[in-house]
């Protein structure tokens, strides 16, 4: 690495100081100045202390002289060792609030959530809800605190641990539990949250996310929830962080007779409440889920299942829409298992077949909800708005499809990391269109959709402070442009297909980080190509 380093002095920079100017009260001053380390594709900024002239025959500043020139070797000797650096960029002013929902503190390292078991009572004539959120965890380090959060505007009735009521701190969305004396590593606990409220309504970007009291086209009520990035706290107290899934989940619905339920995993039975008139619906989730894809549907909904055959048996693929859109399903759901076949070809078999796979007719837009995905409202197969040509499905279907892999099986620790959710999501729609309609539509649908690139971020984000990715929406169009060059520099496309096939086995049912994904390119491309990943990556 070529290394420019041009000391200064004040004013000319090849001027000589006469000593005799030398201020007398100034005779240690440092003159701090900023040098640029070029090469051919990076830019550092850091920081040289320049001696002033005439102080180095001066003893006293020999040390700091010897290791300022020391620490300018190490720096040196580090970049030119091919380990880029990349600046952390603001998106905008961090607050108390972010680190309390993004970082991972003391009071949440300290214990592992295994299960949990939350039950909700949805008051459709108020648009609130009644809920109890059960938390089983092990504790990782004695503690006599933890962490739970539920956003500030849902009331805490009760905080119960072993028959006994818990104290709390509530500081915007962190709810801070005390117990009455510490809990002991290996320890299995549980507490239960009992709490009720209006839970939050067009939140996030496009004001799409919170709570959704909508009417079906027969003005009827039709209600769910979706939280990505804006947090599952928003309607039940949980472990609001990424890191931290649990090993599997029961979701309790409790609404009016009139709806049919939808929810994560598999349902396990339907309790009509005879006192209240309403039905509970009893779910069950076998599989490791991130928070923010829990969830439920209510509606008049009808189903229809479509067979699905793969190597390890027969399938069903379940589908669900509005009970007057019966003549549009089928027209919309009829290439679901063409894209299942693919994705389970590339990527290897669908992860969660032991709870069920489904579609379901939502009315917001499309949602990785795991296992029960968001499809949106309209159920009309067009050709999408950044594609270039025609093509007779929906993109949002494969989309959402392909996040069962790529955001559902593997999830991120970090928000910073999502790129990994949607990039890869994206550039799967591109996949299936190469696999269905040809090279020359594949790449004309990458130019496409290249035009919708912003590049005001980094693609990687800032940690411990759930930064919002989406803005600007170059997670998706600009990741899947990153994944694209991979592919053309690596020039070998079963290797392409290895790397993602290995590191979506490798990390099923874990969470993962962007250092994992570069790790797996290298080791299976054998090639080092960090600061290839990195500097599309981590550059605006």
């Amino acid at each position: 690495m070529r290394l420019l380093a041009v000391f200064f002095s004040v004013g000319n920079p090849l001027a000589v100081v006469n000593p005799k100017k030398r201020p007398r009260k100034k005779k240690n001053t440092l003159i701090l100045i900023i040098c640029r380390l070029f090469s051919q594709e990076k830019k550092v900024l850091f920081f040289i202390p320049q001696c002033c002239n005439g102080l180095l025959p001066d003893m006293k500043n020999f040390k700091l002289v010897f290791f300022t020139f020391a620490f300018f070797i190490f720096v040196e000797s580090t970049f030119a060792q091919n380990k880029p650096f990349y600046p952390v960029y603001k998106r905008k002013a961090y607050k108390e609030i972010d680190s309390l929902r993004g970082a991972l503190r003391p009071e949440r390292t300290c214990f592992d959530v295994v299960y949990y078991d939350l039950q909700v009572e949805i008051i459709v004539k108020k648009k609130s809800i009644v809920g109890i959120s059960k938390t089983t965890f092990k504790v990782v380090e004695a503690t006599q605190k933890i962490q739970l959060d539920l956003y500030g505007n849902l009331k805490i009735d009760s905080i119960m641990w072993r028959n006994q009521k818990l104290s709390m701190l509530r500081k915007y969305d962190a709810v801070f539990i005390y117990f009455p004396k510490y809990l002991q590593p290996n320890q299995v606990e549980e507490v239960a949250v009992y709490y009720q409220g209006s839970p939050v309504v067009n939140v996030g970007d496009w004001n799409r996310h919170g709570f959704h009291w909508d009417k079906d086209d027969k003005l009827r009520d039709w209600i769910s929830v979706s939280c990505e990035q804006d947090g599952a706290s928003l309607w039940w107290a949980n472990k609001d962080h990424l890191s931290d899934e649990p090993d599997s989940m029961r979701i309790h619905i409790i609404a009016p007779a009139e709806f049919v339920c939808i929810s994560n995993g598999r349902l396990e039975k339907q309790t009509r409440l005879e006192k209240t008139k309403q039905i509970r619906h009893d779910w069950f989730v076998r599989n490791p889920i991130n928070n923010y894809n829990v969830t439920f549907y209510l509606g008049h909904y009808i189903k229809k299942n479509l067979a699905y055959k793969n190597d390890t048996g027969e399938h069903t693929i379940e589908t669900y829409a509005l009970d007057y859109e019966h003549k549009k399903m089928q027209d919309y759901f009829r290439l679901v298992p063409e894209f299942m076949a693919f994705f389970e070809k590339i990527y290897g078999e669908y992860p969660f077949w032991n709870d069920k796979f489904a579609v379901v007719q939502s009315s917001y837009s499309g949602m990785e909800h795991q296992t029960c995905l968001a499809i949106g409202r309209e159920l009309y197969n067009y050709s999408n708005w950044y594609y270039s040509h025609t093509v007779n499905y929906h993109s949002t279907l494969i989309h959402e499809i392909a996040h069962e892999w790529w955001g559902n099986s593997i999830s991120v620790k970090d928000m910073a990391d999502v790129w990994l959710h949607e990039a890869f999501a994206t550039y799967s729609e591109f996949a299936f269109l190469e696999y269905a309609a040809g090279k020359e539509i594949y790449e004309k649908s990458l130019q496409k959709s290249n035009t919708f690139i912003n590049g005001n971020y980094p693609i990687v984000g800032n940690r411990e402070v759930n930064e919002n990715m989406f803005t600007g929406g170059d997670i998706y169009h600009r990741g899947a442009k990153v994944i694209h060059e991979l592919r053309q520099e690596l020039n070998n496309f079963p290797v392409f297909l290895r790397i993602h096939k290995t590191f979506l086995q490798r990390f099923r049912y874990k969470t993962v980080t962007t250092a994992d994904y570069i790790q797996v390119v290298n080791e299976i491309s054998g090639r080092d190509l960090t600061k290839f990943l990195m500097d599309r990556l981590y550059k605006k």
